[in-house]
């Protein structure tokens, strides 16, 4: 295929939002379907949110690993301070206290991808059409996998989950 015609029938979506640490819990409430507006949501869905990529604690472990670079940062930066003897300046920066390892803009230092298809295309598989569940769905597993193949190979260790 040469990229000059393509199938639009069923298109695939895909979307980044620049998140901030402060917005993980509020991710995970929406995820885990918990909080927040769930009005637009099917109230009985076929089967819950699955987590394809991670640890279910991802949101812990990334906040925990923030915390421990900013600990890190901030003794680095005293013991270089105190090196230099810069008293003053050792005493300002403690009371500022430690910082973001990040340099502050307006997406915020990770992000969030969305990635579906349309749903069309999802239910034109046989399981969908004889009603034998979300499991059974050959699509959903197919894109599921070929989701989580191209974005490790277009983002590399930036997929990966937190060690």
């Amino acid at each position: 295929m040469d990229g000059s015609h393509f199938e639009t029938r069923y298109p695939v979506v895909l979307r980044f939002e620049g998140i901030g640490p402060e917005h993980l819990a509020g991710y995970e409430k929406h995820r885990k379907r918990v909080g927040g507006d769930t009005g637009h949501i099917l109230e009985d869905p076929p089967a819950p949110n699955r987590l394809l990529i991670g640890d279910e604690d991802w949101a812990a472990d990334a906040l925990a690993e923030i915390a421990e670079m900013k600990a890190l940062n901030f003794a680095a930066e005293l013991e270089a301070l105190e090196q230099r003897k810069r008293k003053k300046d050792i005493q300002k920066r403690f009371a500022e206290g430690p910082r973001n390892p990040w340099r502050p803009t307006r997406h915020g230092p990770m992000r969030e991808v969305i990635l579906t298809a349309n749903k069309e295309w999802f239910d034109a598989d046989p399981a969908a059409v004889f009603g034998e569940g979300v499991e059974h769905n050959q699509r959903i597993s197919d894109f599921e996998e070929r989701s989580i193949a191209w974005l490790k190979d277009a983002f590399g260790d930036d997929v990966s989950p937190i060690p």
